[in-house]
């Protein structure tokens, strides 16, 4: 029996995901904390001394057993590509069910709306990684705006999603600044305002962020939504009107890149070879 360790370090989260003989066996998630590698290392001692571990994620490089490192962009591609080939069984792994229950075709872009970034990532027709985009410099279009978007409606992401649901149309957000944008919410709610329909247009603009993304590296679907707020039902709704076409989600989609990770240390083979191209360079 083999058994390997994906740990994908983000700003706000770190996620980990155990593998048993190539099958996901346990996932834990946590807030992202001041000394993560010490976080990492009290979250590792579970998975026992001599189990591979791959990391990746803003933090990658604080681990200090860790085998490997890998991007983000690669682990979230090979954590894809494992989703897609179990997408019937998803929800047995992850206690949800995906959307749709079946797909229609390999999927040829990943929207990944993360804490403090999102990335849109390609695909070629054959699979491989075609091209990349990622708004890494401010926190528009990021889960870390939904938090403050929601903090200023007096709610957590659950309501504001449940709020945005409820609203017949969205209220008009100029800002794309976190700061700027707040404020906005604030005096939107101060003119009466109804909420229902300032979450929905807090979830618009972070919708148009990221398809103005997309649009810049001529994006194809299937289009797939991964990263923490994929659960949100409103993102969904304003993504794909934006795109055209409505994402597929898998359940744990917070899960994507460290299961992506984890597969990247069980397969030796492939780990050694990148570990030797590094050394290489």
């Amino acid at each position: 029996m083999s058994t390997a360790v994906g740990v994908d370090i983000g700003s706000v989260a770190v996620k980990m995901v155990t593998l048993t003989d190539g099958w996901p066996v346990r996932r834990c998630v946590e807030p992202t904390s001041p000394d993560a590698g010490a976080q990492c290392a009290r979250l590792l001692q579970e998975a026992g001394p001599s189990v591979r571990v791959c990391t990746t994620g803003y933090g990658r490089n604080l681990v200090e057993r860790a085998d490997l490192s890998i991007s983000e962009i690669m682990a979230n591609s090979v954590g894809v590509g494992w989703l897609q080939r179990h997408w019937g069984e998803l929800e047995r792994v992850f206690g949800g069910r995906p959307e749709p229950g079946k797909l229609q075709g390999a999927v040829r872009t990943i929207v990944d709306v993360g804490g403090q970034d999102s990335k849109i990532i390609t695909f070629d027709a054959d699979g491989m990684v075609r091209d990349f985009a990622m708004n890494d410099r401010c926190a528009a279009g990021t889960g870390r705006f939904l938090e403050v978007m929601a903090r200023a409606l007096e709610t957590d992401l659950a309501g504001l999603d449940r709020l945005a649901l409820d609203a017949p149309e969205a209220a008009s957000l100029s800002s794309t600044c976190t700061v700027f944008a707040e404020s906005e919410v604030v005096s939107l709610l101060a003119e009466g305002v109804p909420a229902p329909r300032v979450a929905a247009g807090v979830f618009r603009s972070v919708a148009t962020q990221v398809f103005a993304l997309a649009e810049r590296i001529a994006w194809r679907e299937p289009v797939l939504l991964d990263g923490g707020p994929s659960a949100s039902q409103a993102l969904r709704r304003q993504l794909g009107r934006l795109f055209g076409v409505r994402p597929v989600v898998p359940p744990g989609g917070q899960f994507a890149t460290a299961l992506g990770a984890a597969l990247v240390a069980a397969d030796r083979q492939f780990s050694d070879r990148l570990t030797a191209h590094r050394q290489e360079l």
